[in-house]
């Protein structure tokens, strides 16, 4: 059962789906420019002028795959649909526990209403189109009610242990994953770059050595450019320091005891979750 809005997990699949499109045509991408390159050396080396043909095809796909609009659509898509998806779930636990702005002195109906207000305005980043599978379903979920009705004491060990302490497990373990393929990915270019000139040094000969050197050099420059792509060390440092301020936040949850406080609180608590994505949005095109 979905507890938030629906429309964030409309919004969240379609990020989902669109990364996955940016990411393949990338790959496919330097795929093809490896192949390019293995190609015009054969040719070389063979003087065989069909595959270098093929080499140009290849290039010329290459090509192709960056002037049409597939892979800045994909890109786009994968950002507004995070951004959506986001803004939806942070406004859905603000609603759930009371926080501000959909504080618990409100009436049931206008908590709602400023709530579908907020929605609306989210909705709008990308399009009437990230409501479709939400269209019919309610506002507010049975669940985000039911949570909205209990007491201040309930709402904040379900806040902690739902929302913080899930976001913190989450946001060390995308940390660690993160730096280790960081590392994984700043000894990968090396590496190709060092085999690539001790096959030159073993070849010596002057076709096999000039093509030693050019593959190595272009999977170099793959191997940088899907580093760069990915952001592995940007993005670890950037999880593991929301880790650290939700751990200062789960530490104080209890100290709260006021309806007034309560909703400034979570407010202070969901910002500081949206930084990482504030910060995610920074490193996008």
């Amino acid at each position: 059962m979905n507890d938030l809005p629906a429309v964030f997990y409309a919004a969240d699949d379609a990020s989902s789906a669109a990364q996955q499109r940016y990411v393949q045509l990338v790959r496919t991408q330097t795929g093809l420019l490896l192949l390019a390159a293995l190609l015009s050396v054969a040719a070389a080396g063979w003087e065989r002028p069909l595959i270098g043909v093929a080499a140009i095809v290849v290039l010329a796909v290459v090509a192709l795959l960056e002037i049409v609009p597939a892979k800045a659509v994909a890109d786009g898509a994968w950002y507004l649909g995070r951004a959506v998806a986001e803004s939806a779930k942070t406004l859905g636990w603000r609603y759930a526990v009371g926080g501000a702005p959909f504080f618990v002195v409100s009436t049931e109906e206008s908590a709602e209403r400023l709530l579908a207000e907020r929605l609306d305005d989210v909705v709008s980043l990308g399009g009437r189109g990230w409501l479709l599978r939400a269209e019919d379903e309610a506002i507010a979920t049975s669940w985000m009610i039911s949570c909205r009705g209990s007491s201040l004491e309930q709402r904040r060990t379900v806040y902690r242990k739902r929302r913080i302490e899930d976001q913190i497990r989450w946001y060390e373990s995308k940390a660690t994953e993160n730096a280790r393929s960081s590392k994984v990915w700043t000894i990968v270019p090396a590496s190709i770059s060092v085999a690539g000139i001790a096959l030159a040094l073993f070849v010596r000969s002057d076709g096999p050595w000039i093509a030693a050197i050019a593959l190595a050099s272009v999977g170099t420059c793959a191997a940088m450019a899907w580093a760069m792509l990915r952001s592995y060390r940007q993005q670890a440092e950037a999880y593991r320091l929301t880790a650290e301020e939700l751990q200062s936040i789960r530490q104080a949850v209890d100290s709260v005891v006021e309806e007034e406080a309560w909703a400034i609180f979570v407010a202070g608590a969901e910002h500081a979750i949206s930084r990482e994505h504030t910060m995610w949005s920074a490193t996008r095109p």
